[in-house]
């Protein structure tokens, strides 16, 4: 007896597998053809099993029960395939999770939800085949047509469409041109559209696919009825109708009976539209569950065609107020319809008030629409962030292993010519070392003999100053050095006793030479001076008695003004004057190298290349001195020596230096050789870098080319 008992134990262990994977072999078999009954064998099956084969079974489950429309099933499978889930591997079981959640969300209406999960099984993807990728981009571009969102639809689908061609796999290949054909649909190409339906039709009956092949027909449908074809769409949606009927899909069968209603409505077949509600009905209480709206407006329309309007207002009146606030399209239009018909009757009240829940729920629809898009974009920046780090920690990663790779080459590399190397790197170090301090010494020399030159040249030009000055107050004639612009310029000893000055400058002093022999022997003497030349020594006709004129050849608008009663200098002080000019001509011969300074002024205004380059230069020299003293050009002209300060409303000013620093202001003879002085001054006294250095001497070199 006990051994028939182990026996029998022995038969059920070893039958117990087989009639496991029968189960499950049926499950997915009837998942097709006949959901219902695959979701009971489904269930059967994921009871018997465990693992694995378990979370399968419980996938073609949560398929059937959302093809008969079981949302809330569909989510507890879900629930539990997502607990039975290991830590870690099993990523194509995810990836079929998270489209399946998607999926759930999407038959919801939830399509900013269904975008994150499509968008994650997405992710999931790329480590898996690309059948999966293919299909991953398929689902996510269902969902952005539904958000409106054409383009990315069009290039997510297009994408998936490409890798089913490489795959070779017709069955394939017929969802995606299914899908595409919907996004040209609702985009209005209703030709490419149609194009693409009828190829995908083609491949679902080859496949055997007849689920799928009903979609693809009610989609033409859809196409034809928006051609305003209705005998085509009718045709479309009487073949997806008899292939969901076969199938048992009572929600399709139901949603593309009530399509049905709406031609026979619009074609006015009453007794047409009676039969498809019957139809209808006997499903809607086979499901369960709130009679559809457009069942019952359809109903209405049933009322209204036999003449019962009333009857007919008033029903679809009864369902809108038992529907609560729902915002769908389907309850805007049946407010719309229940406005004409109230309006039809001539109760205004009813029409009104449903025309304005109609326009209300319109604006509540177009508000949803855009908070589904902005919904869609936070989505997207989302995963384009979250894409970001991922890729930063990959690189960082990468970064890492070429990090240690390179740090384990060079250790062994070290350890195993540590003397060589430290020996060779001491030699170079040494000769590097040696080659910094000769380019150093080679650097700082030619700095030494640069400012040295730069000395030179400021000296050479300040001693004509100094000249002027002592040849000045050797005549012992009473003598002003002025410019055409009317500025004092030197006054000797004699010509301060004779005008009543003190023997010496003081600070802020006027140079304004109104200020020193009035203002009427000024214009007097500004007017003689327009036309005298360098060998006019005497008043021309209608000058003032004891003044005369003498042009010196020396700096460009400089003019000697003598105060004696004579009418000229004495031979002597012109002796004087003419060997200053000999000693200046002298100390300006410049170098070989350099182009020669001409000692004589100009006989007119100067060039206007000539003004703008002296200007750029003046400003250059100006701002270097500012920006690496942190002076003003106060302190440069009483540093540098080369300008007068003057005292102007209790402020000190430069106005000679002023003068150059615009166009419009410098004189038509200017005093060239007083900014370069001032230009020569910043260069030896200023702490520049070499690119500053080297701008300033452009320009130097560019006013003395330039020197008339």
């Amino acid at each position: 007896m006990s051994g028939r008992i182990g026996l029998a134990v022995l038969f059920a262990f070893a039958t117990a597998p087989a009639a496991a994977g029968a189960a499950l072999e049926r499950c997915r078999d009837l998942r097709q053809a006949a959901p219902a009954d695959a979701l009971a064998a489904c269930t059967a099956a994921a009871a018997a099993t465990d693992g694995a084969a378990a979370r399968e079974a419980m996938f073609h489950a949560s398929e059937a029960a959302q093809t008969l429309g079981r949302f809330d099933e569909v989510e507890a499978w879900l629930a539990r395939i997502a607990a039975t889930l290991p830590a870690g591997g099993a990523e194509r079981d995810r990836f079929r999770l998270e489209r399946r959640v998607g999926m759930l969300a999407f038959r919801r209406g939830e399509y900013a939800a269904a975008l994150a999960a499509f968008d994650r099984a997405g992710r999931l993807a790329e480590r898996l085949d690309p059948a999966d990728r293919a299909t991953a981009l398929n689902d996510l571009g269902i969902v952005q047509r539904k958000l409106g969102d054409y383009p990315s639809a069009l290039s997510s689908l297009i994408d998936s469409l490409a890798i089913k061609e490489r795959l070779g796999d017709p069955a394939q290949l017929a969802p995606a041109l299914q899908n595409i054909a919907d996004v040209y649909r609702e985009a209005g190409d209703l030709d490419q559209a149609d194009t693409y339906l009828q190829r995908a039709i083609a491949l679902h009956a080859q496949a055997g696919a007849r689920l799928k092949e009903a979609h693809a027909h009610e989609s033409l449908g859809l196409v034809a009825l928006a051609r305003g074809d209705a005998a085509a769409a009718g045709r479309a949606f009487a073949e997806a109708q008899a292939i969901f009927a076969e199938a048992q899909a009572a929600p399709d069968q139901l949603r593309v009976l009530l399509r049905q209603g709406e031609l026979d409505a619009a074609a006015g077949a009453g007794e047409a539209l009676t039969r498809r509600l019957a139809a209808a009905g006997a499903l809607i209480a086979r499901l369960g569950g709130e009679t559809p709206l457009g069942y019952v407006r359809l109903s209405a329309e049933a009322d209204v065609l036999t003449g019962r309007v009333r009857a007919g207002a008033d029903r679809l009146a009864t369902a809108l107020a038992a529907q609560g606030e729902a915002i769908t399209d389907e309850r805007q239009q049946a407010l719309v319809r229940l406005a004409a018909w109230y309006e039809s009757l001539g109760d205004w009240a009813r029409a009104y008030a449903a025309q304005r829940q109609a326009f209300e729920l319109r604006h509540a629809l177009d508000e949803r629409q855009r908070s589904e898009t902005l919904d869609r974009l936070r989505i997207r920046h989302g995963v384009a962030e979250r894409e970001r780090e991922i890729a930063v920690l990959a690189l960082d990663g990468a970064r890492q292993q070429v990090a240690l790779e390179q740090a384990r080459r060079a250790r062994h590399l070290l350890l195993a010519g540590a003397g060589l190397v430290v020996l060779a790197l001491w030699a170079l170090h040494r000769r590097r070392v040696w080659r910094l301090r000769v380019d150093a010494e080679r650097r700082r020399t030619a700095l030494e003999r640069e400012l040295a030159q730069f000395r030179a040249a400021a000296d050479r030009l300040r001693a004509d100053r100094r000249r002027l000055r002592l040849a000045l107050e050797r005549t012992g004639e009473p003598m002003l050095l002025v410019d055409t612009a009317g500025q004092v310029y030197l006054a000797n000893r004699a010509a301060r006793a004779l005008l009543g000055r003190p023997p010496e400058a003081a600070a802020g002093e006027s140079s304004a030479l109104a200020d020193w022999i009035g203002p009427a022997q000024a214009a007097q003497v500004a007017q003689w001076s327009a036309g005298v030349d360098e060998a006019l020594a005497a008043p021309a006709a209608g000058a003032a008695a004891g003044v005369w004129l003498l042009p010196l050849a020396l700096e460009e608008e400089l003019i000697v003004l003598g105060l004696s009663t004579s009418p000229g200098p004495r031979p002597d002080t012109r002796d004087l004057l003419d060997d200053l000019v000999e000693a200046h001509v002298r100390d300006e011969a410049p170098p070989a190298t350099t182009p020669t300074e001409p000692a004589r002024p100009p006989a007119g205004p100067v060039p206007e290349p000539f003004r703008a380059t002296l200007v750029a230069l003046m400003r250059e020299a100006v701002d270097l001195w500012e920006s690496s003293t942190r002076k003003t050009r106060v302190e440069l002209a009483e540093a540098s020596g080369v300008w007068r300060i003057t005292i102007d409303d209790g402020r000190l000013r430069v106005r000679t230096m002023e003068r150059y620093l615009t166009m419009e202001r410098v004189p038509d003879r200017p005093r060239w050789r007083e900014v370069l002085r001032t230009a020569y001054f910043v260069v030896a006294e200023c702490p520049l870098d070499a690119a500053q250095r080297e701008r300033l001497r452009g320009l130097i070199d560019a006013v003395k080319a330039l020197a008339p």
